[in-house]
């Protein structure tokens, strides 16, 4: 008898330990139970559920009592959910229901439940439901967030490919049924890659924020405004009544980025290009409407900045051919088309080879040689002018490389750099890096800028110049005259060389004002320590009259057109003692 009393208490004991880990393993797990008898008119809660989901300041908070109590301790919010659910599960003998609940924790802050139940017949007859509930409030945030970093764009917020792609069809299907029409505007940033690579990735990505908050101020609120990669946003415009209207939501957001901004110490100018097609005019599927959009942004970055373009057929047609011709020029990139002819300068007074100009030629497989005036534009629009940039540098210093050893040939090869390749952060150690890899010889490259080049930032410009100039790279003012003509960027520059753009060469003769401007750009850079080059010489008459001015050097086609390096070492070779007027007409005075 005592041993059967000990043995009940010690599995009682056991029981009671067991009990007191299943609560606390359920706390710890922010799991509770319920139970509703429908036989009983009863309810029981656990003390956990209690807890979690049942604000502690109720005077009818009890762990039992009747069905009808138990709905009551609901927010009022719910009640009627849980009903429904308990009597669609009974009509169809349901054996178990799984819901979300939104109920208020001890504290009253709200929690997120999910309730998993069981559900007891007899004879078909709903009698009892069993069930746990959890606290799944800080898994379902972890599952919003997950999904919003699905949907949005990390940096901006804004909403991403992904998610505007789905908000257009949502757009198509509203309007088709309220007979609107939708427009699909694709914004690019002008000049982004500029200030990325000037100022830093961190200015750029301040820049894209401010971008994305600009644009989002001047939609309106059934608007979507959308960050599709890099610099490219993308706004869905809804119930509109007439598709003329979007012309001024559309100016509305080219002048909202047209103005500067100020990020950190940097003020900063960037502007954007648009491209807009609409629904239903001009497609009823949004990937069709994206790619029309898409062609319409092409064709107003190719007119110049801060316009837009609506979608018309003729564009398709256009912008292929454009591509094509892109594409092309990348391949020829690739394919290594590209080949570097050389036009002799020379010296006045000698007569003496004093330098060379590196011309990039495209050796086209079926249009034979194409010419700089035909490509540039595209290489500078497509940002392919960098890589084209840096293989002529490099065929530059190959060639002198080649030439180290050859007599008449030590002398410095012109090259042009543009605009933007000078403005790009790497620019310097990328032609460190080419000078070393190719073994040029020191003080054999000259680089051709305009003043176009140091407009954004001259000072910046002025240090880049001083470490090519440390480099043993002289520097030459490319087209003095046709721009600017600022004596604020020679002060910048301090280049070495000037050259007088061919427009004022070519009526040297004829005309008294191209002749005044000639005479004092010349004295001016002579004032300056600075050689003068003429480009564009074709007659012998000009490069007599350049010699009176007291121009340094002439190049052009009266010297010798660009040639290919095979052809340029032979005419060295044949000019080695000086080169000679090819006639003897005399020179026309002009006074």
């Amino acid at each position: 008898m005592f041993r059967q009393k000990r043995q009940l208490e010690l599995l009682h004991g056991n029981l009671e330990r067991s009990s007191a880990e299943l609560q606390h393993t359920q706390k710890l797990s922010r799991v509770g139970g319920w139970t509703i008898n429908f036989e009983t008119d009863s309810y029981t809660i656990s003390d956990n559920a209690l807890e979690m989901f049942f604000p502690k300041s109720r005077n009818d908070l009890a762990a039992t009592g009747p069905v009808e109590a138990f709905i009551n301790l609901l927010p009022e919010t719910e009640r009627a959910k849980v009903l429904r659910t308990i009597e669609r599960a009974s009509d169809s003998q349901m054996p178990e229901v799984e819901l979300e609940l939104e109920l208020l924790d001890n504290e009253q802050c709200p929690r997120i439940a999910s309730s998993i139940a069981s559900l007891i017949y007899n004879e078909d007859k709903l009698v009892e439901i069993r069930g746990s509930v959890q606290d799944i409030t800080e898994r379902k945030g972890a599952e919003e967030k997950l999904q919003h970093a699905a949907t949005h764009d990390a940096l901006t917020g804004l909403p991403n490919r992904y998610l505007f792609r789905d908000r257009l069809d949502q757009a198509f299907f509203t309007a088709q049924r309220a007979g609107d029409s939708v427009a699909v505007l694709l914004i690019d940033l002008d000049h982004f890659k500029e200030i990325n690579d000037t100022l830093g990735h961190p200015t750029g990505d301040a820049l894209l924020i401010e971008v994305g908050e600009r644009l989002s101020r001047v939609a309106r609120a059934n608007d979507t405004v959308a960050r599709l990669g890099g610099d490219e946003f993308a706004i869905i415009c809804t119930e509109l009544a007439d598709v003329s209207d979007i012309g001024i939501f559309t100016r509305r957001c080219i002048n909202a980025l047209a103005r500067k901004f100020e990020i950190g110490d940097e003020t900063v100018r960037s502007g954007c290009s648009i491209g807009i097609s609409c629904y239903p005019s001009d497609g009823c599927v949004a990937d069709e409407l994206i790619k029309y959009a898409d062609l319409a942004l092409y064709q107003s970055k190719a007119e110049g900045r801060g316009v837009y373009h609506l979608y018309n057929e003729d564009m398709s047609t256009k912008v292929k051919l454009k591509r094509e011709k892109e594409d092309r020029l990348y391949e020829a990139l690739q394919r290594d088309e590209f080949e570097l002819y050389f036009q002799p300068k020379i010296d006045l007074k000698s007569g003496c080879t004093a330098g060379a100009e590196g011309l990039a030629r495209w050796n086209h497989p079926t249009e034979g040689v194409i010419f700089p005036g035909d490509f540039i534009e595209q290489a500078e629009a497509t940002d392919l002018i960098h890589e084209l940039g840096a293989g002529v540098i490099r065929k530059a210093c190959r060639a002198a490389a080649r030439w180290h050893d050859i007599d008449g040939a030590r002398f410095r090869i012109a090259v042009n750099i543009s605009t933007l390749q000078m403005r790009s952060k790497g620019l310097v150690d990328q032609v460190r890096q080419i000078m070393v890899e190719e073994k040029a010889p020191r003080d054999i490259l000259e680089f051709e800028i305009t003043e176009g080049a140091i407009l954004s930032d001259s000072e910046r410009m002025g240090i880049t110049l001083d470490e090519f100039r440390f480099m043993g790279i002289s520097i030459a003012l490319d087209d003095f005259g046709s721009g600017y003509s600022s004596l604020t960027h020679l002060k910048y520059l301090r280049a070495s060389t000037l050259k007088i753009d061919q427009s004022f060469i070519g009526n040297i003769l004829d005309d008294e004002y191209d002749l005044h401007i000639a005479r004092k750009m010349i004295e001016l850079a002579h004032d300056l320590q600075m050689k003068v080059v003429a480009e564009g010489v074709e007659t012998e008459d000009q490069m007599r009259y350049l010699r009176e001015l007291g121009c340094d050097m002439v190049q052009g086609y009266l010297i010798s057109q660009p040639l290919q390096e095979k052809e340029f070492l032979k005419w060295l070779k044949d000019h080695g003692e000086g080169w000679q007027s090819p006639s003897g007409q005399k020179v026309r005075v002009i006074k």
